[in-house]
């Protein structure tokens, strides 16, 4: 198949680390530490421009690694990337597409940031963040919401 047959019309801009912090008091991720991991989406912004829309969401991760009872290190990162469309692609279609598609992109970019970052914070053993599915998250979101209501 060609590509450009199931391409979007959905275009990547930029990204930024919008924050980073990190408490670490390991050396070694041994398979004796236990991973806690938490994502979320922070934001979701559109506009509408002259010619097309522009986008931007923010997530965020954070991952606390356990030793038994004592949280021996936490790693917490927000990241905002910005995208567009043109305008003929339609503003609900564009929510969609920065909904699922961006947010997607900017969590497989934050997963190489994580684990980049933990393999120069540790002397061995680096920090890998899990696929996700996006339509999921975006399910268990509603899923809260419903029975709050």
């Amino acid at each position: 198949m060609e590509l450009n047959k199931v391409s979007a019309d959905f275009y990547f801009v930029g990204t930024v680390v919008k924050q980073l912090q990190i408490n670490n008091n390991i050396i070694v991720l041994d398979d004796s530490i236990e991973k806690k991991m938490g994502f979320d989406v922070l934001d979701i912004r559109v506009q509408k421009e002259e010619k097309d829309f522009l986008g931007t969401a923010q997530i965020g991760v954070v991952v606390e690694l356990w030793n038994g009872e004592n949280k021996v290190s936490d790693f917490q990162i927000e990241l905002e990337g910005a995208f567009k469309s043109p305008l003929s692609v339609g503003e609900e279609r564009f929510n969609e597409l920065l909904s699922l598609n961006g947010v997607a992109a900017l969590y497989s970019i934050c997963r190489a940031k994580v684990e980049t970052i933990s393999a120069t914070m540790l002397f061995d053993g680096k920090i890998v963040l899990p696929f996700i599915n996006v339509v999921d998250y975006y399910k268990e979101l509603n899923d809260k919401k419903e029975n709050q209501e």
